[in-house]
């Protein structure tokens, strides 16, 4: 299972087994804790999809980061 076959089934709107959800869950951890430390550090974080396969998946990703790290200050972009 490879990460870039997961997010091409998502941009697409293919049903992912539960292995690729479980892969996931951790591809948006990572994420989290990036954006968590970036948060503690009081810096931020520009995210870019330069891949067009994967840019639907990654700004919905974004997105959800924005709402849950940019209530008082702006570090998700």
């Amino acid at each position: 299972m490879n990460e870039d076959e997961i997010h091409r089934k998502i941009q697409e709107n293919k049903k992912l087994s539960k292995d690729e959800i479980a892969e996931f869950e951790k591809v948006k951890s990572r994420f989290y804790q990036l954006c968590s430390l970036a948060n503690e550090l009081d810096v931020t974080l520009y995210f870019d999809a330069e891949e067009s396969w994967i840019q639907n998946t990654l700004d919905d990703l974004v997105e959800e980061l924005m709402r849950e790290y940019n209530c008082k200050k702006c570090i998700v972009f």
